[in-house]
């Protein structure tokens, strides 16, 4: 199994060059930053299937309150946007989008239709 640093590392790089090219110097920028970094790359992170990548590393930084629940919203609601207006991507992305963030607040919802989480006997036979 991958570790969280190999799952990170390509995302990481292009986290690194975009810092390094931009102005942002302080952690209340935070969300400004992101959402830029989300409007440059975002296309290049759909297609590298990075998606679920980027959203691991935006509740890290969540967990260190360097961004709120919202940005990572905005984010990947973006994020989708972006992986809909371009023109050769698969479905199954945007079910990657989508299964990521649903997840993250709670709200995912499976492939057969119905909530993520307790299985239960009637589901099992659905």
């Amino acid at each position: 199994m991958p570790t969280l640093y190999h799952l990170l590392k390509p995302l990481l790089s292009l986290i690194f060059c975009s810092v390094f090219s931009s102005s942002f110097i302080a952690d209340n920028q935070m969300k400004q930053a992101v959402m830029l970094f989300v409007e440059n790359r975002g296309a290049h992170i759909i297609r590298r299937n990075l998606c679920r990548n980027l959203l691991l590393h935006l509740v890290s930084m969540h967990d260190f309150n360097l961004v709120r629940t919202t940005t990572i919203d905005r984010a990947m609601a973006r994020l989708q946007q972006i992986q809909e207006e371009l023109p050769d991507t698969k479905e199954d992305q945007q079910d990657d989008i989508m299964g990521s963030a649903g997840a993250y607040n709670g709200s995912g919802v499976s492939s057969s239709g119905g909530k993520q989480g307790k299985r239960t006997k009637s589901a099992l036979t659905d």
